[in-house]
């Protein structure tokens, strides 16, 4: 028997080659492979032996050879009937999705338009195909056991924000060798998420296009494409925006010249102390903080000082507190100043610039996740805790503004006599 499937099955492969007949769907084939067989062999015993009845062996001869045409053609009509109808079809198709647009990348309520391609390795009957439009969220949180003996166990949940389908490939049959393109079209909400590539938050969007043949698994193919966060329309503020953070020996001061930034940009800003008492810092640092959150969790925070893009690993510390779960990425830093002594009534500015990665982590607010981005300065003193300031600031993807560079891309002092104003102009003196 095992012989049988074999020898039938190296003989389709062969019949693929055979013009017209390769065309054909493969239960066709086998059907019509396993009739012409029967029909040729059974008439060409009978019409042997009728022959041989008749005529003798020269009738024989003739009679067998008519009998096997006849059957074989018999045979194969009705096998091929039979296969069509009660045989599983076999083959493969591949399917691809391609854009229209360069890149993949879209802002809200632009179209996605592009079209679905199958290429069949084999005659396939097809049951039709499907393209889907989709938005979902995956957010993260850890657990971690009572005892904290084990490494944080890391869940990871769903969101589905959009789904959209589109009947795009009809029923039929699709030839060997061949290829077809089917057209599609979606709109995207001018209220749509922005694509967000983090890791405790994250925004995908893709398309799906399924393929469905009878007896055969469902042949699929997906793409992924970039969804933009446009840069939202803040009006100017003179003189810039300040986070203040006063305290018993001086007051410290985070000065932006403005708050809305593309990835991929530079930050400028300036760190201006106002000395109420002369004292010791220790250091004096810029950061840039990207900070997600998601209700879910055993509210703690994160705070992570060692990430390894590549293999997705990280170092951090977990403490207590926030809402659910906080993990806080350090993006980028700038030491401003190490071991330095402030005088009294003299105030001291530090321009700093800080660089914004580009890495698909725009801004982002949904109900079941965050994510922030954070200006901070941070003055160390030594044995006292550290006096700290940040401002938020909003980062998207689209394309970057031309702006005018306010502050140089430096981090020396400028000191000033007096309780200057943080925002008054002030001449540079070194330290």
């Amino acid at each position: 028997m095992g012989f049988s499937k074999r020898w039938l099955r190296a003989a389709l492969t062969a019949t693929e080659n055979i013009p017209f007949v390769g065309w054909l769907q493969s239960n066709t084939r086998k059907g019509l492979l396993t009739g012409i067989l029967l029909g040729a062999f059974l008439l060409l015993l009978l019409g042997g032996l009728f022959g041989g009845l008749n005529r003798g062996p020269s009738g024989a001869v003739i009679g067998a050879l008519s009998g096997s045409l006849c059957g074989g053609a018999l045979g194969g009509l009705f096998g091929a009937i039979w296969g069509t109808l009660s045989l599983p079809q076999e083959g493969a198709a591949r399917v691809s999705i391609a854009l229209d647009k360069d890149g993949g990348r879209y802002a809200p309520r632009e179209t996605v338009s592009g079209y679905v391609e199958i290429f069949a390795d084999d005659t396939l009957k097809l049951k039709g195909g499907q393209i889907y439009f989709i938005c979902r969220g995956f957010y993260a949180y850890d657990r971690m056991e009572e005892d904290q003996t084990q490494k944080p166990e890391f869940v990871r949940e769903s969101r589905q924000y959009l789904v959209q389908q589109a009947n795009v490939v009809p029923p039929g049959i699709l030839r060997r060798g061949t290829s077809q393109r089917y057209p599609f079209s979606f709109d995207i909400p001018y209220d749509a998420l922005p694509s967000h590539h983090g890791y405790i938050c994250s925004v995908r969007w893709t398309l799906h296009a399924l393929l469905e043949a009878p007896d055969i698994a469902p042949i699929e193919a997906h793409r992924e494409l970039i969804v933009e966060a446009p840069a939202p329309a803040l009006p100017p503020v003179p003189g810039g925006y300040q986070s203040l953070t006063p305290s018993q020996i001086c007051q410290l001061a985070l000065i932006l010249p403005r708050v809305v930034y593309a990835e991929g940009e530079t930050v400028t800003a300036r760190a201006h102390i106002t000395p109420l008492e002369s004292f010791h810092a220790e250091e004096i640092r810029a950061v840039l903080l990207r900070v997600e959150n998601t209700p879910l969790g055993d509210d703690h925070i994160v705070y992570v000082d060692g990430w390894d893009p590549n293999s997705g690993l990280f170092r951090g510390t977990r403490q207590p507190g926030g809402k659910g779960t906080t993990y806080v990425w350090l993006e980028d830093e700038l030491t401003l100043s190490g071991p330095v002594k402030l005088e009294i009534a003299e105030s001291v500015t530090y321009p700093f610039s800080l660089r914004i990665p580009a890495q698909w982590r725009p801004t982002l607010s949904t109900k079941d996740g965050k994510v922030v981005w954070k200006v901070g300065l941070i003055l160390s003193r030594p044995g006292h805790a550290d006096i700290r300031a940040f401002h938020e600031i909003i980062v998207h993807t689209g394309v970057s503004q031309l702006t005018e560079m306010l502050e140089p891309h430096a981090s020396s002092p400028t000191r000033v006599s007096g309780l200057a104003d943080p925002g008054a102009s002030s001449a540079k003196k070194n330290p």
